[in-house]
């Protein structure tokens, strides 16, 4: 991802852990994570990747509303 040169490596390193600790990362939501929270950190994040994110949430069922 080149857009992660622009952003300091420890949070870069801080957010792949963060995934790997939720066991998200390589999954398509915690790519689209990671991706979305880089663009925020170098200004190109918009509001409906925030909405995006919300809706693809991976909850265990124990967690969603009926």
């Amino acid at each position: 991802m080149g857009q992660q040169s622009e952003v300091d490596h420890d949070i870069v390193d801080a957010i792949t852990d963060a995934l790997t600790k939720a066991g998200l990362q390589d999954t398509p939501y915690g790519k689209k994570l990671e991706r979305r929270l880089i663009n925020k950190l170098i200004g190109q994040f918009e509001e409906s990747d925030l909405f995006d994110l919300i809706e693809d949430l991976p909850l265990s069922n124990k967690g969603r509303s009926e």
